[in-house]
């Protein structure tokens, strides 16, 4: 039987493209592109990869995390491997499949530069312990103190205690 993927193909890819799993991808390109919705037009960064037919439009979740991997303007982008894996988010009242970046340790393609990361100037935590972004984990503990943020950090949540809140108030799991 034929799936709704597969009858109605897209340029860009769907987080069904992954099949499930984890892709490693080296950026060729990041240009602004004009893109038509349901409102009318937006510009977003669109993410074009070696070897890959469909390319990766850019929301704000996705662009902040390919920004802290590589660097803040996505002109330096293209040469950097980062990997794309499928997950959900919330939307409105559904819960509906999606795609998200992380790192994949190798930092710039090692075949273009000739060597790993030293000596290119971009940050190196790229992951930490148990996988967290260590650079987000700490923005958030900064923000929210110790334990009490409830993001995901390279697909791994960091569990939310009770502790007191920066207002004196217990949190549940949430900053209010």
């Amino acid at each position: 039987m034929a799936k709704r993927h597969d009858v109605f193909p897209s340029k860009y890819l769907q987080a069904a493209d992954l099949r499930g799993k984890p892709v490693n991808v080296t950026i060729e390109r990041a240009p602004l592109e004009t893109l038509k919705n349901k409102n009318g037009e937006d510009l977003k960064t669109v993410l074009y990869f070696r070897g890959a037919k469909k390319a990766l439009p850019l929301n704000r979740t996705n662009w902040d995390t390919c920004a802290d991997l590589c660097g803040d303007d996505s002109d330096d982008w293209p040469g950097h491997q980062i990997q794309l894996y499928p997950t959900t988010t919330p939307f409105g009242a559904d819960t509906v499949d999606c795609i998200r970046i992380r790192g994949t340790g190798a930092g710039r393609a090692q075949a273009d530069q000739g060597q790993g990361r030293q000596g290119q100037g971009h940050r190196t935590e790229a992951v930490g312990r148990n996988g967290r972004r260590d650079s987000l984990l700490r923005e958030c503990r900064a923000r929210y103190r110790p334990n009490t943020c409830t993001k995901t950090h390279g697909g791994v949540p960091v569990p939310a205690t009770n502790q007191v809140a920066g207002n004196g108030k217990r949190s549940k799991g949430r900053n209010r």
